[in-house]
């Protein structure tokens, strides 16, 4: 049983630790002679009782967090801080509840359309906007055939005109 009670406790702080290395990446770097800033922040969160995501996310969205961090003696965290957990919050509920079933990848990333394959579509994809991009650019440089006269294409066409006079 305590063992069970500890693996819990190791997997919500790991939770924990994950969500914030994501919303706060910076937190993570090493500092000087210190430990980095998510061990004291894990640190400082535990002893309010946070244990994992979820508790970090019922005491933001109540708006307890700092009340509970400076009655407990803690640096409070910032609004910016705050603002990022209530975002990227809202992004981890969706994915816990998120299935396979329920998303796929499209376009070159799509992994059947890839397998099936006998090139990379990635490169190929990239490829071709690389050949896109330098035709655009040489048609850019091209007159636009009637440019000379005032009737447009040459056949009274409305339409050419007015996609000329949009591009100069």
């Amino acid at each position: 049983m305590a063992n069970e009670r500890d693996a819990a406790t190791l997997d919500g702080e790991n939770d924990l630790r994950q969500f914030l290395k994501v919303v706060q990446p910076d937190w993570s770097m090493p500092r000087r002679h210190q430990s980095s800033d998510i061990n004291r922040v894990v640190k400082k969160l535990t002893a309010i009782g946070v244990k994992d995501s979820a508790d970090l996310m019922s005491k933001v969205t109540t708006n307890k967090i700092n009340e509970d961090l400076s009655s407990a003696g803690y640096s409070r965290l910032s609004k910016d801080s705050i603002d990022r957990i209530r975002t990227h919050g809202t992004f981890f509920r969706a994915l816990e509840n998120l299935t396979e079933a329920h998303y796929r990848q499209v376009g070159v990333f799509a992994p059947v359309a890839q397998l099936l394959s006998k090139t990379n579509l990635k490169k190929t994809a990239d490829r071709r906007q690389t050949e896109r991009r330098f035709v655009d650019e040489k048609i850019g440089d091209m007159p636009l055939p009637g440019a000379d006269t005032a009737e447009g294409d040459g056949f009274g066409s409305p339409c050419s005109s007015h996609a000329r006079r949009s591009l100069t």
